[in-house]
């Protein structure tokens, strides 16, 4: 992805970016760096979100702002449980998908205002969801038992509905916008 993003700052003639890999958890950068820090589909990856979240803060300016943005689950806790046991069965390296209510918590306990929340529905077809990432075909087999065992009451909180005879998910995902106080 990173040679992909600068190819297309290169044809774009972007002469002010840069790209680097790095741990979420010790990033390579100075104390109150950044105006904007950004976080796109990578939180419920990480061993520790608090400590994500931390290095977000210390490398933003205060009066800077973080910018969270990722995939969440129900808040009620049997639905989440299960959505979380068949995004691990799809892919093993998912730390933990959150509630919205999680996610806040973390940013907020992290000394974080969150002065904004914005969510939005994506849809896709459960089938080519569960063949994107190359899982086993038995772990395929065994979240696509899942998925299908929680369409009655929406065990899972995946909004799961049939359009042209395929079945089809919700992805729910929220984009927190967070401030680091000023001093």
């Amino acid at each position: 992805m990173l040679a992909e993003a600068e190819k297309e700052a290169q044809r774009q003639g972007l002469a002010n970016t840069a790209f680097d890999q790095a741990d979420s958890e010790s990033l390579p950068f100075l104390d109150n760096t950044f105006h904007i820090v950004t976080c796109k589909l990578a939180l419920h990856y990480f061993p520790n979100p608090h400590r994500a979240i931390h290095e977000m803060k210390r490398v933003a300016r205060p009066g800077g702002r973080i910018i969270l943005v990722d995939r969440v689950a129900a808040e009620d806790s049997q639905a989440r449980d299960l959505h979380n046991r068949i995004e691990k069965l799809r892919t093993p390296s998912k730390v933990k998908v959150y509630a919205p209510s999680e996610i806040q918590s973390l940013l907020e306990g992290e000394g974080l205002a969150v002065r904004g929340i914005r969510h939005y529905e994506q849809y896709q077809d459960v089938d080519q969801w569960l063949e994107t990432t190359g899982a086993p075909p038995v772990n395929q087999k065994l979240a696509s038992d899942l998925i299908v065992q929680s369409i009655e009451g929406d065990a899972a909180g995946l909004k799961l509905f049939r359009q042209n005879g395929r079945l089809m998910m919700t992805h729910s995902t929220a984009v927190f916008i967070a401030e680091r106080s000023s001093p």
